[in-house]
């Protein structure tokens, strides 16, 4: 007895990424901003930068894929989220509070490749960056 498998469509270079991360916990075949890559090198300011040069307070403008979201109620019943977003240099943890969090909910998700600015956030060592606009790339 033989079978034979259908033919399927060939799978999209955002399927095959999204399914390297989900399986192995890394991307192996490239990285979602690849495709801007080039764009990212110009800029002076990446995730790295702002880990070890860039000061508490000071405005940044940087892009990268979020890897998590996780969502929390304030006190004043509203959502907001605390999200660890990477670039091709490392990662960082930013936050958007209920402003923002409303206006940008369908984007501030997982896998979604993003454009932000805000201010960066020094909180018990540790650097991260206060959402004040974004924009799905």
């Amino acid at each position: 007895m033989s079978f034979k498998l259908q033919d399927a469509p060939t799978a999209t270079q955002a399927e095959k990424l999204l399914w390297e991360k989900e399986l192995l916990g890394l991307y192996i075949s490239g990285h979602p901003l690849d495709r801007i890559r080039s764009k990212l090198e110009d800029r002076k300011v990446n995730i790295k930068k702002i880990k070890e040069e860039i000061g508490n307070g000071i405005q940044i403008t940087i892009a990268g894929i979020i890897e998590t979201s996780r969502q929390v109620i304030t006190k004043n019943n509203e959502r907001m989220a605390f999200l660890k977003i990477s670039d091709l240099t490392g990662s960082i943890e930013a936050v958007a509070f209920p402003s923002i969090f409303k206006e940008s909910v369908d984007i501030l998700v997982p896998e979604k490749c993003i454009a932000f600015s805000g201010k960066v956030s020094l909180r018990n060592g540790e650097k991260s960056v206060i959402i004040e606009a974004v924009k799905e790339i």
